[in-house]
């Protein structure tokens, strides 16, 4: 099991470099900023205005649903509000289940520290997601709507969703943040169906009222069960660091950790490089946001009075090396050395004379 949470080299703050924070504020203080606040919702506002609506309920497609529908109509009430609701309700009970399956999947790999109780847990609410899915699918076909049609609600919810299915299916996050993200949509997936409720009694459809309240009452059993497994992996995983503090035998191992004497390559204290790579590895991807502004002037060269460097020279350090001077006669004493070593060779020949080395 990798360890749940644990100090590392997360240079995320600025705190890290206190010098460059304060250079960097001092910068952003000086320059202008390229959109204002009123420029931004001017912009905003333009939008909206020419946007359309994210999609629309479609159109009954049985003689049974046409019937229904225009028979709400006549009492005064909207039936698409209740089918919009309705399939929402149905895409995010499918999204439950995966997002549960992924959970399970996850567990079973042994690399979150899950036991069989949690495991059983999981797979129990799972099983009752699916049960809601299907009974949501069958209210709406019993109102005369297309189970399989995607409405706005729905839409804006597959959106909502997808940053916990993004969460769940890391393969970096641990236990409690996987669960985190399930506690978000528990948290929604109640409220939700407490909404839904009201809005099936509104309309009349006291024959949908008894299944969606059994659900409700499983839902509320699903959230208290995240919460207490969410509680017991962040406290448990708190008290037992505390424990191994206290343990001689983990003092002694952190001790050779420390002192590059582990014998496997993990018991080791890791190199400069490798605490590097697992810096980036586990930089989440939200905590390093595009600043819109800059992204909408990337092309633009900006300048400021700072150096290159980050280190300050003293005045005329950065002045180039003037070139060395040669001290006067040495040319004349090159040239007498010169004909010195000739006239001792030439006299070495004749001593020898001819016929001899």
């Amino acid at each position: 099991m990798r360890e749940q949470t644990h100090l590392g080299t997360n240079r995320t703050g600025v705190k890290v470099s206190p010098k460059d924070a304060k250079a960097m504020q001092e910068f952003a203080e000086k320059t202008p900023a390229t959109q204002s606040e009123d420029s931004m919702a001017a912009l905003r506002g333009a939008a909206i205005a020419e946007a359309d609506s994210v999609g629309s309920v479609p159109v009954p497609g049985t003689f049974k649903g046409v019937v229904k529908t225009g028979a709400s109509m006549l009492k005064g009430q909207k039936p698409e509000v209740l089918i919009d609701k309705l399939g929402e309700r149905l895409a995010f009970e499918r999204t439950g289940v995966r997002l549960y399956e992924a959970m399970i999947t996850k567990c079973e790999q042994q690399a979150l520290g899950a036991d069989s109780d949690t495991l059983g847990m999981l797979r129990h609410i799972q099983a009752e997601e699916l049960e809601h899915f299907r009974g949501l699918a069958e209210a709406l076909e019993t109102l005369g709507a297309d189970p399989t049609a995607q409405t706005p609600c729905a839409d804006v919810g597959a959106v909502m969703s997808g940053g916990l299915m993004q969460t769940i299916t890391d393969p970096r996050t641990n236990l409690a943040q996987c669960l985190n993200a399930l506690l978000v949509a528990e948290l929604a997936d109640n409220a939700s169906w407490e909404l839904l409720i009201e809005l099936v009694r509104q309309a009349g459809h006291d024959e949908l009222v008894a299944g969606f309240e059994q659900a409700f009452r499983q839902e509320q059993e699903h959230l208290a069960m995240v919460k207490s497994l969410l509680r017991t992996a962040v406290t448990g995983e708190a008290d037992r660091r505390d424990q191994d503090v206290k343990d001689p035998a983990s003092r002694q191992k952190e001790g050779e950790r420390l002192e590059g004497k582990g014998g496997k390559p993990g018991a080791k204290m890791p190199t400069y490089q490798e605490l590097l790579d697992e810096s980036l590895d586990e930089t989440f991807p939200a905590s390093d946001p595009i600043s819109p502004g800059a992204a909408m002037h990337a092309a633009k060269r900006v300048e400021s009075g700072k150096d290159d460097v980050d280190w300050e020279l003293k005045p005329g350090a950065d002045a180039p090396a003037a070139p060395a001077k040669k001290k006067a006669g040495s040319a004349q004493k090159t040239e007498k050395a010169e004909r010195a070593r000739a006239t001792a060779a030439q006299q070495r020949r004749e001593r020898s004379g001819p016929g001899k080395k």
